[in-house]
Order: C-alpha cells, then sequence, then structure tokens
C-alpha cells in the first residue's frame, strides 16, 4: 500500500484586525520551525490575564515551532477618564513653589511646570 503524507509547514504568518466601537483590535501570528514549541506573546498590559488560556488553546493544536502572537490595542478616540483641572487651585501651588523655589535657590529662574 502507498501511503501519501502531506507535509505540515511550522512557518506562518497571519494578521487580522477588528474595529468595534472605540477600540481597534490589531492580531498578528508569526510561526517559525523549531524543534520544540516556543510559545511568545507580546500582549497589552490589559489582556496579560488571558495569556494562561492563549497558551492552553495554541498548545492543543501544536506540537512545535516557534509561534509569536502580538496584540495592539488603539483607542480611537480619547475617552473621558474624569480628570478636571482646577485652575485657580494649580495657580496657587504653583505661586507657592516659585517662590519657594527663590527662597531656596534650587532654580536659577522661574519654575518650570514639570517640577510641580
Amino acid at each position: 500500500m502507498n501511503e501519501c503524507k502531506t507535509v505540515r509547514s511550522m512557518t506562518g504568518y497571519g494578521k487580522a484586525s477588528l474595529e468595534q466601537g472605540a477600540l481597534l483590535l490589531e492580531v498578528e501570528v508569526k510561526s517559525v520551525n523549531s524543534r520544540f514549541l516556543d510559545l511568545c506573546f507580546k500582549l497589552p498590559r490589559t489582556y496579560l490575564s488571558f495569556e494562561t488560556k492563549l497558551r492552553e488553546l495554541i498548545s492543543a493544536r501544536l506540537q512545535r515551532g516557534r509561534v509569536e502572537l502580538t496584540v495592539v490595542r488603539t483607542p480611537l478616540r480619547q475617552e473621558s477618564c474624569g480628570i478636571s483641572l482646577n485652575r485657580a487651585l494649580f495657580d496657587a501651588y504653583f505661586q507657592v513653589c516659585q517662590s519657594l523655589a527663590k527662597e531656596l535657590k534650587c532654580f536659577d529662574g522661574a519654575l518650570k511646570a514639570e517640577f510641580v
């Protein structure tokens, strides 16, 4: 009996993106030949909790190869974080800091806002 075996390549590349509401999600998968299964994930901090499940899903389907999965999460519009500036209070703090800087001779001239 002449048995025909198909060659299965471990080298591959795929990319997909999904835009939903105010969010763009891009996923890229690269794989290359390797003797053992080596999974590498590059995930946004908010998705790190999914790494274990992703590892299980991929390990169930693959036996070897180096697989790199990259997820990029891009907000499409600025989301309000609920913080507002109390300009009067900021100005008061800034003036106190400038006075203190002059008195202590910490800075030569005006105090910059990034030091406040």
